[in-house]
């Protein structure tokens, strides 16, 4: 993975705005339990809602995705919690709303939308060029271009309509990008692999037998890190697995595969001892997915910052799989916010947890 130059307080952009907004800070919610539908009418509901957030954003329409969300909504957005529909709407509204908005006129292209019940996972890129600076960082400027990643989990009420919302963004990236101040990360320089363009990539459906296979062999592969037999991984995948850790295309194989589920490269080497909790595992045709949080302690340099006993952080990701028909791997892309263990080591903010 490539280091991410930011500026110092580049992970704080999105929290201000949203609290310019005069949206609530709010306690954290236990994670929701996967709501147990199987019909296709509910399914098919599902995954239109989840479908349209997107193309509501890109068409400039953030105030319809209010329909969209129950009354009591909860949405962790990168840590900033958000409770109730008007906040949601607001907080929108203050990232996307209009020409002083940062993102206005964004585009966002899907490339994995998973429905699995009442719960969904999506794998995006959001593009654009800077309509108006970003607050913090004096350096942005409007007219840049901009180009990252971004995840999410929602989980849907019995009418289809979202009611708890996790967004990790690679916002870090965006505010090096629009401020010159990281030449690795300019909108150009790394290019995802064909077929990551913006497309959605194709999902043929399985049988439930095949994908209770897919819930059951992706549980496995963290349990297997926390035990100390990260390379019993491999035999997960397929022997030339295709391996993407936050954009970037790694070299194929088992053992990139082991090292990327095991978030080596993740805090760039200095917390070797990562344990990790698994939110949820989802099964979709020949697709999966797993949001987690791992934790460690800093045991290296990290960027310069020297090691500070006792320092720990705690940070949120997610992985997309693609399986072939025996249920192994053949390409995984895993995304987290690599600010978020910078800012938790330097001692400039942490993340918050539901």
């Amino acid at each position: 993975m490539l280091p991410i130059s930011i500026p110092d307080k580049a992970i704080f952009i999105f929290n201000l705005l949203l609290l310019l907004a005069g949206t609530k800070m709010t306690t954290a919610l236990p994670p929701s339990n996967m709501n147990p539908h199987d019909d296709e009418f509910y399914s098919a509901l599902v995954r239109k809602n989840q479908a349209t957030f997107h193309v509501n954003l890109s068409a400039g329409n953030y105030i319809l995705n209010g329909a969209l969300v129950s009354p009591d909504t909860h949405w962790n957005y990168d840590g900033t919690m958000h409770l109730g529909r008007d906040n949601f709407v607001t907080a929108l509204g203050a990232v996307v709303g209009g020409p002083s908005s940062p993102l206005h006129g964004l585009q966002i292209f899907d490339q994995y939308s998973l429905v699995d019940g009442g719960v969904g996972m999506v794998l995006y890129r959001l593009t654009g060029k800077l309509a108006a600076p970003l607050p913090a960082v004096p350096l942005s400027k409007p007219g840049r271009p901009y180009s990252a990643l971004g995840v999410e989990r929602l989980v849907f009420d019995e009418d289809g309509l979202l009611y708890d919302l996790v967004t990790v963004d690679q916002f870090g990236r965006i505010a090096a990008q629009t401020s010159g101040s990281s030449q690795r990360d300019a909108v150009g320089q790394v290019v995802p692999e064909a077929g990551h363009n913006g497309t959605q990539q194709p999902n043929p459906q399985t049988p439930a037998s095949f994908r209770d296979l897919v819930r059951r062999n992706l549980a496995t592969l963290h349990r297997n890190v926390n035990a100390g037999n990260p390379s019993a991984n491999a035999m997960r995948a397929v022997e030339d697995v295709v391996v993407n850790d936050n954009g970037v295309l790694l070299r194929r194989g088992r053992q990139a595969f082991v090292n990327l589920v095991s978030c080596q490269s993740a805090g760039l080497n200095a917390f070797p001892e990562k344990r990790f909790h698994d939110f949820y595992v989802l099964a979709d045709g020949h697709q999966g997915g797993v949001e987690y949080v791992w934790h460690g302690e800093q045991k290296a340099t990290y960027r310069g910052i020297e090691v500070k006993e006792g320092v720990k952080v705690r940070v949120r990701g997610m992985m997309f799989f693609e399986m072939n028909g025996d249920g192994l791997v053949t390409k995984v892309t895993n995304v987290h916010n690599e600010a978020h263990v910078l800012a938790q080591v330097s001692g400039k903010g942490g993340y918050l947890y539901p």
